[in-house]
């Protein structure tokens, strides 16, 4: 069989021009049976299954949950153009959820915190305020985080922050990210989901990134084995620890080294070394040291645990 195409309409008016490969034209009148033969609707393929089946609610209800308009198309044979008709709402509803976390509030200002104070002033730090600055110390622009969110089988909604850090700059806190949180539209809060959103979202530390706990130098190396030293009168200590406690009130471990160091000594000041109890010593020897200690060295004292562990009812409101 030939094949022909159309070339144009006769000066007549009543026929086509077709041509041929070859070059050869041919007229076909425009009767009657041709036109019903224009007229008649092309057959249409028949759909995927399963893509007739998705109504536009279904629809928006995929894009909610963190599916694309593109990835709907394809697994469901849909056409894309039919698919994006119906998301732009879904996708106007995601970035509302988005800008709601940024404005929760994650903390107040603690006492005699500078850093805070410096960079929040005297009022509540938000999301997406807290996020801009605690990327800032990574070296990164907060016009450059992606925000995004979906909304979780639970009813809670899934907000995301992607960001790429500067090259040389180490993952310190041992992932990638994003930073994920979980916002909880009744209640208005977010929830750390991972550890990128700690990093970012928390009051401590404000600083800087968070290292890794680090080995303090010691003058002496410490002697199990040394004869115990003389243990500092009690009401001293606790009046020393009462002090330290009050202090610290609010202060997580890790953000102070020298603090923590400090705050160690005093708990373990009346502790004394291992040393081997008289029930494990022979009887001779124990009775024969006991005699020569009491000559030589103050007797040993018992730890002071009891003493520590009565002083935090003291430090509780009123």
């Amino acid at each position: 069989m030939q094949e022909l195409r159309l070339v144009g309409v006769h000066d007549d008016g009543q026929h086509l021009l077709l041509s041929a490969g070859s070059g050869e034209l041919f007229r076909l009148p425009l009767d009657e049976a041709l036109r019903r033969a224009v007229a008649r609707p092309a057959p249409q393929r028949p759909a995927p299954s399963g893509a007739a089946n998705m109504s536009p609610r279904q629809i928006q209800a995929e894009i909610r949950a963190g599916a694309t308009a593109e990835s709907i198309a394809e697994a469901s044979g849909m056409p894309l153009a039919r698919v994006q008709r119906y998301e732009t709402p879904v996708l106007a509803e995601r970035e509302h959820i988005v800008r709601l976390a940024q404005e929760t509030e994650v903390g107040s200002p603690p006492p005699a915190h500078s850093a805070f104070a410096a960079e929040f002033g005297q009022g509540t730090a938000r999301l997406g305020d807290m996020v801009a600055h605690r990327l800032s110390v990574y070296g990164v622009n907060a016009s450059s985080v992606e925000w995004d969110s979906w909304r979780r089988r639970d009813g809670l909604w899934t907000v995301v922050a992607r960001f790429q850090l500067p090259s040389g700059v180490p993952a310190a806190i041992g992932e990638e990210p994003p930073a994920m949180w979980t916002y909880n539209p009744v209640r208005r809060s977010v929830t750390n989901a991972n550890r990128w959103a700690q990093q970012l979202s928390e009051l401590e530390p404000l600083e800087g990134p968070t290292s890794p706990r680090r080995l303090s130098i010691v003058d002496r190396p410490f002697d199990v084995e040394a004869e115990p030293q003389q243990v500092p009168d009690q009401k001293d200590a606790e009046s020393d620890l009462l002090d330290m406690l009050r202090a610290r009130r609010g202060q997580r471990l890790g953000v102070d080294e020298n603090a923590d160091d400090a705050l160690a000594l005093l708990l373990t000041q009346g502790i004394p070394a291992a040393h081997p109890r008289p029930a494990d010593a022979p009887a001779e020897r124990s009775s024969r040291g006991e005699e020569q200690d009491g000559e030589r060295r103050p007797r040993r004292l018992e730890p002071v645990r009891d003493g520590i562990t009565s002083l935090f009812p003291r430090l509780a409101p009123n």
